[in-house]
């Protein structure tokens, strides 16, 4: 009785075509894991660059809490506002708190020792810690810049200054000409606040 399977000479040619694609899907998988695990690294890599908030070295005093208003401003601006409020925790570390406009949390950090870290439970927010970083130079004492910020360069263009960090703009900031007295914050890749001071 005749066999209606495959002819062995077949199955052969079958079993190793199988083998064969078997081989190919798991080179495939494995050329899949290292391209994801490089692209990965690249990922971390730039965001430990862009993403990190510049820190300082050092603390200049500062003599009780101070608080701020800030609105986003610019050409795509939503007018969104919030309280930005810096307190002194020590010698060595400043509370720093980012309230919206219904008095909701936004940022809770510290800057402590030369690092930022959450204070609380909220996620982390790296634009809150450039907005913070940004207008910590406000409060530095002339002068002083160098050596609380020793990893930015300062370039001045009449009422603008861009902080840099080698060859990448940190944040920018402009003094406003205006009846209230405050600065244009611009952070490149996020907001661009204006932010006035308010009396203690």
């Amino acid at each position: 009785m005749r066999s209606c399977g495959v002819p062995g000479d077949e199955r052969g040619h079958l079993g190793a075509g199988v083998k064969g694609f078997q081989r190919f899907m798991r080179r495939l998988h494995a050329a899949k894991r290292s391209a994801l695990a490089s692209g990965m690294a690249l990922l971390v890599g730039c965001a430990s660059l862009q993403g990190a908030p510049p820190a300082p070295a050092t603390l200049p005093p500062l003599d009780g809490a101070r608080q701020f208003r800030a609105v986003t401003c610019g050409e795509h601006a939503d007018g969104r506002q919030s309280l930005v409020v810096v307190q002194p925790l020590g010698p060595t570390a400043w509370r720093w708190l980012q309230l919206d406009a219904f008095g909701a949390p936004r940022a809770r950090q510290i800057i402590e020792n030369g690092q930022w870290r959450n204070d609380g439970f909220l996620p982390p927010n790296p634009s809150a810690s450039l907005l913070f970083a940004g207008l910590m130079t406000r409060l530095v004492p002339s002068g002083t810049m160098g050596r609380v910020f020793p990893q930015l360069q300062l370039e001045r263009q009449g009422e603008t200054e861009r902080f840099m960090q080698g060859n990448t703009l940190r944040w920018q900031i402009r003094t406003l000409n205006a009846a209230e007295p405050g600065w244009e914050l611009m952070l490149p890749g996020a907001e661009t606040w204006c932010i006035h001071p308010l009396s203690p």
